[in-house]
């Protein structure tokens, strides 16, 4: 079965008053199961021929959401302020937390700087990190991979060498 549009319509392209205003369009709410932090909506699909790849949508105080349309998007599909656009929105996938092993979790929280870097690492870092660690094939290996990782963090590495 096709997956179902999240947002699909066709709709006004509005600018912001004033210097470097942005190009916008409004967007109706949508269910609080698709929202992330911050109220935003993470999605992909069209904007008349344009594909949208992991775009974020932005709550605005009147509970519609915002969709800036910057400028490569306008000339691809040859549109300006004031025009209207087909708009066929997904929901992308939110992932969930990534679970941090106990002996991990245990050693970061002895490094406070290391923890705080690795709160910083986007989720593939950080599965990056976890899966290394977890295809150690003794305990001697895992506790290697562990001190390497906090090492890693504490000199501002985000990667495994």
């Amino acid at each position: 079965m096709p997956e179902k549009p999240l947002i699909e319509g066709i709709f006004l392209l509005e600018k912001m008053a004033g210097k470097g205003g942005w190009t916008f369009v409004r967007l109706p709410a949508v269910g609080a199961e698709h929202k992330g932090k911050w109220g935003t909506v993470k999605v992909k699909g069209l904007v008349d021929t344009y594909e949208l790849v992991a775009y974020s949508l932005m709550p605005i105080k009147t509970g519609e959401l915002f969709l800036p349309i910057k400028a490569e998007i306008r000339k691809h599909i040859g549109k300006k302020e004031g025009d209207k656009v087909q708009i066929t929105l997904y929901a992308e996938e939110i992932l969930p937390p990534i679970a941090v092993p106990e002996d991990l979790l245990l050693c970061l929280e002895d490094e406070p700087e290391a923890h705080k870097m690795y709160m910083k690492c986007t989720i593939v870092q950080k599965k990056a990190f976890l899966d290394w660690i977890g295809e150690a094939t003794n305990d001697e290996s895992r506790i290697h991979r562990i001190v390497r990782t906090i090492n890693l963090l504490l000199n501002k590495q985000t990667k495994i060498n």
